[in-house]
């Protein structure tokens, strides 16, 4: 192969980027366009299909209760019946949306990381690239490794999250709605607030998730520090075995069992970081743990006691 058409071969390759997320866009969006268009267009619609079918059936479920305990609350019988014969259908109906939900999830994130793998492995083999970067570039070590790990790292969680943030928006969105339209007005100290149990909804959600975001945030960097101490006392005994003739030699054995241990309690140390802060994580969870059942109680039970809300 002449120079020119290496060359050539390597300008239709992707070239580093300096701005690697709109690079990895653009080139994953390749799914949803050629050959694979259709196939990309039809899985998109079955997880958006499902996933709405998913917030109408929690909906549904939303609904339901307020059949069945109002026709408690009113002691009729045959709303009770008629409750009770609905529910084997939503049941049913769940069932069948998060089953679909979860297999038409999987199957997405599986043809969009095939066709993914599919191109970065054409474009290593082609024109023996796969020999020619051994050559040129030794520093890119194991790229078998990367098309096939990298992949499923960039495609799996990213279509997670993609998919969880979607439903949760309509989640809330629909939640907010039912809300907003039940709720009515409330008046603390001759202030009105309007749709209150959606203001406070909103509110609740916005605090107990500021809450987690900042007891957990400092885990982060906790957990990297303690790999990182972990690692250097892997290389402090790897160290140790290398030169284990002349350590012998000088009966160093004291001071190297002195230097390990200190390499230790630097790993101790950083797990005693984790430990105190998966102790907040977990006050923050249980607080709003308890509180979660708790707070819708307390804020409809002022509309109910005053006849305006039934049970």
């Amino acid at each position: 192969m002449s120079d020119t058409a290496a060359a050539r071969s390597d300008a239709s390759a992707p070239q580093p980027a300096r701005r690697p997320l709109p690079a990895f866009l653009r080139l994953a969006g390749g799914f949803w366009s050629g050959d694979t268009r259709r196939r990309a267009l039809v899985l998109t619609l079955a997880v958006a299909f499902f996933a709405a079918a998913v917030v109408a059936v929690q909906y549904g479920m939303n609904r339901w209760n307020r059949i069945f305990f109002d026709s408690l609350e009113k002691k009729d019988l045959p709303g009770v019946w008629e409750a009770i014969l609905l529910l084997p259908l939503l049941v049913a109906a769940q069932a069948a949306a998060v089953s679909g939900m979860v297999v038409f999830r999987m199957l997405f994130q599986m043809r969009w990381r095939e066709w993914l793998t599919q191109k970065l492995a054409g474009w290593w083999i082609a024109d023996q690239r796969y020999y020619r970067l051994s050559i040129v570039a030794r520093e890119q070590g194991a790229p078998e490794y990367r098309i096939a790990e990298d992949v499923r790292l960039s495609i799996e969680p990213l279509a997670d999250f993609a998919i969880g943030l979607a439903s949760a928006f309509a989640t809330a969105a629909t939640f907010v709605g039912v809300l907003w339209t039940v709720g009515g007005s409330f008046s603390v100290g001759g202030v009105v607030i309007p749709a209150y149990m959606a203001v406070a909804a909103v509110a609740y959600g916005a605090i107990s998730s500021l809450g987690a975001y900042f007891a957990g945030r400092p885990l982060v960097g906790h957990v990297s520090h303690k790999n990182q101490m972990e690692a250097e006392f892997r290389a402090e005994m790897t160290r140790l075995r290398e030169n284990a003739e002349s350590i012998a030699l000088i009966r160093g054995d004291k001071g190297e069992l002195r230097g390990a241990l200190a390499n230790y309690e630097l790993v101790v140390a950083a797990w005693k970081k984790i430990v105190r802060q998966n102790g907040v994580i977990a006050i923050v969870y249980n607080i709003n743990g308890a509180l979660f059942p708790i707070a819708p109680l307390l804020l409809a039970a002022p509309k109910y006691l005053s006849g305006e809300m039934t049970l």
